[in-house]
């Protein structure tokens, strides 16, 4: 099996109880557009889960250190990464880099 079909046959697109985990292209522009009305704290984390894909648990573990302005990225503590090795030593912690659109850095520079 290629890499390319054991990624797609291991991602679950619905709950158990058969409600979508996504939002699908149309929904994702809807809610976008929605947070034009939210104070800009809350507008920024939703910009951050629009613009990173991440949880919103990862989210709330992003510190300063985290916004590479220069790059142009967020960088994300994966939390559901196994926490210990096949040895059952702790592993440290790990991190993924998103890129997200200049104008977002600047709006987190402003707002925080």
């Amino acid at each position: 099996m290629d890499t390319e079909r054991a990624v797609a046959s291991e991602m679950t697109l619905y709950s158990s109880d058969g409600e979508p985990l996504y939002l699908l292209p149309g929904e994702r522009e809807r809610f976008l557009a929605a947070l034009d009305e939210e104070d800009p704290v809350e507008r920024m984390f939703c910009h951050l889960l629009y613009y990173t894909g991440c949880r919103p648990t990862e989210a709330r573990e992003l510190v300063l250190k985290g916004v590479l302005i220069e790059q142009g990225c967020i960088e994300l503590r994966s939390l559901k990464k196994r926490k210990t090795n096949s040895k059952g030593k702790i592993k440290p912690a790990q991190f993924r880099t998103v890129p997200v659109p200049p104008v977002f850095i600047e709006h987190l520079d402003l707002v925080f």
